[in-house]
């Protein structure tokens, strides 16, 4: 039986469709934008005073310079990117953060409650986009930094009060995900030099080469070598009628990269 997965990433803060695989199947359904996330928390969390949420934010042991945002002017924006939910049905609340964390790049931060104090499970560069409280999943955006150009979704699992890392996929920051999705099928490179693409088209100029000395030409991603086997989890047909598939290709049994591949010199497993 198909599996049909749907996430929704922002792209110019439109919300657009894509399908993973593995342990990213079992996500549920959508990949939300900055705005859906926050009013989604917002309504998850147990509402306090800014005086008994502030009191709280204090004990958990972050630097001064944290600690100070809660005194001064925008204290109380600052503190609403803090939420109080119980992540793990325990009955105690835990804390979520998700923001840019001062003059930091965006972050998320996740405590446990513990009943005495507060333990923190995940420090993770990047926006939450997806949670299932009943799976325990969470889903993280970390776009490319600086001198790189792969995006990455990080998938984290919380079991109890303990979290850790389950897989993470990479892709170009520039990947088109925005199709219909299903899942076509297994299989295996047959040339060498085959082109893994960030969209369903043929693109080879313009040539730039980027500060990690790699050189891109249009929209080639990487280079792919014969006998490379991975899942194509997306279809879509260009105005030449070339058929290209969404291809995940794993990298370990926890990391994959996911970009766009034509069919024509691939076969079927």
């Amino acid at each position: 039986m198909k599996k049909i997965l749907q996430f929704f990433l922002i792209l110019l803060a439109n919300l657009q469709i894509v399908k993973a695989q593995s342990e990213t199947d079992e996500l549920s359904k959508y990949l939300l934008d900055q705005q859906a996330v926050e009013t989604k928390l917002s309504e998850l969390e147990t509402k306090f005073p800014f005086a008994a949420k502030k009191s709280i934010l204090l004990t958990l042991g972050r630097q001064e310079y944290y600690n100070k945002q809660l005194e001064g002017e925008y204290k109380e924006s600052y503190a609403s990117h803090y939420y109080f939910i119980d992540l793990n049905k325990d009955g105690i609340l835990d804390i979520v953060y998700n923001s840019a964390d001062g003059a930091d790049a965006p972050i998320v931060m996740i405590w446990i409650g513990t009943g005495n104090n507060y333990q923190r499970v995940i420090r993770q560069p990047g926006l939450l986009r997806f949670w299932n409280l009943e799976k325990g999943n969470f889903l993280i955006y970390e776009w490319a930094w600086m001198e790189e150009v792969e995006a990455k979704l990080h998938l984290y699992r919380l079991n109890g009060k303990t979290m850790g890392k389950s897989e993470t996929v990479l892709l170009h920051s520039a990947t088109l995900l925005n199709f219909p999705l299903e899942e076509i099928s297994d299989f295996t490179v047959l040339n060498d030099n085959y082109n893994l693409r960030y969209s369903p088209n043929v693109l080879n100029e313009p040539c730039e080469e980027y500060p990690d000395g790699t050189n891109y030409c249009g929209n080639q991603y990487l280079t792919l070598k014969k006998g490379t086997t991975g899942t194509a989890i997306a279809k879509s047909t260009d105005e030449t009628g070339r058929v290209w598939w969404l291809a995940k290709i794993p990298i370990t049994s926890n990391k994959s990269r996911v970009g766009w591949l034509s069919s024509r010199f691939v076969e079927k497993k």
